[in-house]
Parts: C-alpha cells; sequence; structure tokens
C-alpha cells in the first residue's frame, strides 16, 4: 500500500529528501529513528512510498511511526488533522501478530536483552519463531505463541515451544525497542 501524495509531499518537505536514490531511504529511516526512537526498516519505507508494488496494508505501527515522525500522536490522530478518510481504523500502538505477514522479522530489545523473531505459521495461528536470542531465556527455534507487542509493555505469551517441551514466558522487563522489518 502506497501513502497518499498530501502524506508522501509533506515527508518530502520535512526531511527535504526527494526519495529517487537508495540513500535518501536509508537516510530517511535513520531520521525516523532520531525523531521518533523507533525504526523502518528501507524496504518498509519504498513499500509506502511505491517504489515496490506491494497492495498489502500496513501495520499500524509503521503508519503510527510515520505520523509521528509528521509531529503527531497516533496515525489516527494524523489523519483527524487531515482533509482525506482514512482507510486505517486503529486505537493502539500493538503490534498484533495475527497482522503480519508470514516471514515479517521483528527485533525486540528489553532490559539488556535482543531477540530477534520472524513470523511463521504454527498450528493454524500466525507466531514467531527465534532466530537470535542475546541474553534471554528465549532459545533459537522456540516458537513463541502471543496476540501482541507493544512497546513499553512486556512481552507475555501463552505458550514457548521448545522441541518436546511447552511453557509459558513474560519478560521482566518492558520493551524499550521494537523493529517491524516486513518482507
Amino acid at each position: 500500500m502506497k501513502l497518499s501524495k498530501v502524506t508522501i509531499d509533506e515527508i518530502k518537505k520535512k526531511s527535504s529528501l526527494e526519495f529517487e536514490m537508495v540513500k535518501d531511504f536509508v537516510t530517511f529511516s535513520e531520521m525516523i529513528y532520531n525523531a521518533t526512537g523507533r525504526r523502518l526498516g528501507v524496504t518498509t519505507l519504498k513499500r509506502l512510498f511505491g517504489n515496490i508494488e506491494d497492495e498489502r496494508k500496513p501495520i499500524l505501527y509503521t503508519l503510527n511511526t510515520i505520523a509521528m515522525y509528521l509531529g503527531f500522536a497516533s496515525w489516527e490522530d494524523y489523519n483527524s488533522q487531515q482533509d482525506f478518510d482514512s482507510n486505517y481504523d486503529y486505537d493502539d500502538d500493538s503490534v498484533y501478530i495475527s497482522q503480519l505477514h508470514v516471514g515479517t522479522k521483528i527485533i525486540v530489545t528489553y532490559l539488556n536483552r535482543k531477540v530477534t523473531f520472524i513470523v511463521v505459521p504454527h498450528d493454524h495461528i500466525k507466531a514467531l519463531k527465534v532466530l537470535t536470542s542475546n541474553n534471554s531465556s528465549l532459545k533459537e527455534n522456540d516458537i513463541v505463541v502471543l496476540y501482541r507487542l507493544k512497546k513499553g509493555s512486556c512481552i507475555e505469551a501463552t505458550q514457548v515451544i521448545r522441541g518436546k517441551s511447552i511453557g509459558n514466558y513474560k519478560t521482566k522487563g518492558e520493551i524499550s525497542e521494537l523493529v517491524i522489518e516486513e518482507p
């Protein structure tokens, strides 16, 4: 899904970028992080600008991050200030696992821990498979079943599947950084 021309023009004006070269998207990704403390990948940004054909709807985290870069509290707040209608009826900043595409990478940082997940199909639902784990009790290849992730909240999994063992999981610290990399 491509952002509206109005939104793209606002981003171009604020960033002073033309988005004609890959380095513009790399620079913009860094500008977003510096302004919001949130990361959006270059591929995601290219999709939003229409440089990569994709009809998928962006997730709330992505839309809220764009709105925050533009100086608004949320995508909903941004759209309420605009003269155009929104197709996105979101009311919070959660990343819902069921709404993510299989293959989406999620990098979560909390306390002194960092875990990289990938969205996978599991038992007729979408779950997270651990790709890498630094300082966490989650291990590589664990399958983590959870409803949502949200910056400022704990990770709370209803199931963690490790080989033949099944348990649950809750972090003691809140998520300080949440990066979504769509495939």
